[in-house]
């Protein structure tokens, strides 16, 4: 979850705020609560949408799972373009209409969401892209610093035309055996279709740093501190008990109580029904909901799972804590 919020019902509000009313989730066999979680969320919706799920059997790669979906694309959809988003990507509420209103205007056949960052690091994690007049000559799926192209990276999200899918079947299986969105595009760059990017972060003026780029898009367990921080703005502090210090931002999902003299901040998400006892101070973390803290406990840079507890006076520094087992992050 993202502030209380699971991460695919906030990837979804975003379309359904920017008026997109049809969905198709690729889901594996076991992931029933997904499928449950998001049909939920349909019936307590007051806009109506659609919901189509796809299995993909075996997890082979992005092009593996768009393919998947070609049936009920072509049955379902009118329009010659549909967005596909990966499950761990939000960005901001107008991400989908601005990279729309791009697509249509050029006419192109895709089109890319791109961040720019002179850290040779995002090599390593994001697909590198080149740009000449306007349009997209090159994609290459994390060449690594030496071998970057340029400071563009794309995101896991995309504006496709139905004609993708005569591409993806040509694809073959990459060195980590999975089918690669990217060599699909990379085929229809070569054949001179229009392939173009939108900066979707151009608050950063051409240099995305690193350390905020899991603010967007999780790669490390870590991220989701960043991104929950992101959220943090728009929520209270909803507690009974003494009144803490509090550095803004911080939030709750649910009703908090708190001891005496308890300091919560800045950035700190905390879950519903958790007790922070006498002297706890808590900053730049998330407790994710029923966790109990004992007196005296400093938590600083931490992740706890739901319904951990920590005994008095303990230290938490840049922790993951789950029921097994604590793990740096």
């Amino acid at each position: 979850p993202i502030a209380g919020i699971s991460i695919l019902k906030r990837i979804m509000y975003n379309y359904i705020s920017n008026g997109f009313t049809k969905f198709i989730v690729v889901i594996s066999e076991e992931e029933n609560a997904i499928k449950d979680t998001l049909l939920l969320l349909k019936n307590n919706l007051e806009e109506k949408i659609y919901l189509y799920f796809v299995i993909q059997e075996e997890a082979k790669g992005m092009a593996d799972a768009i393919l998947k979906t070609k049936d009920v694309i072509e049955r379902n959809l009118k329009y010659d373009w549909f967005f596909v988003t990966a499950s761990d990507v939000l960005f901001g509420d107008l991400t989908p209409n601005v990279m729309l209103t791009r697509h249509l205007d050029t006419n192109a056949d895709i089109t890319l969401s791109l961040v720019e960052s002179k850290d040779p690091r995002m090599a390593d994690t994001h697909g590198n892209v080149k740009i000449e007049n306007g349009k997209v000559i090159k994609i290459i799926e994390k060449p690594g610093s030496e071998e970057k192209i340029s400071d563009l990276y794309s995101m896991p999200v995309y504006i496709l035309s139905k004609e993708v899918f005569s591409y993806l079947n040509k694809v073959k299986p990459s060195k980590r055996n999975e089918l690669e969105l990217q060599d699909a595009i990379q085929m229809m760059i070569d054949e001179q279709k229009t392939i173009i990017g939108v900066d979707i972060l151009p608050e950063f003026k051409g240099n995305l740093p690193y350390d905020k780029v899991g603010d967007y898009h999780l790669t490390f367990v870590k991220d989701l501190l960043g991104m929950t921080f992101r959220f943090l703005k728009d929520m209270d502090l909803n507690f009974k008990g003494e009144y803490p210090t509090s550095i803004e931002p911080v939030g709750s999902d649910g009703l908090v109580e708190i001891g005496d003299s308890v300091l919560i901040g800045p950035n700190v998400f905390i879950g519903k029904k958790s007790v922070l006892n006498n002297l706890a101070e808590i900053s730049n973390s998330i407790l994710m909901g029923n966790n109990k803290i004992g007196k005296s406990v400093k938590i600083d840079g931490a992740i706890i799972a739901p319904d951990i507890e920590i005994e008095a006076k303990q230290v938490i520094k840049d922790s993951l804590i789950l029921k097994s087992e604590q793990k740096e992050l």
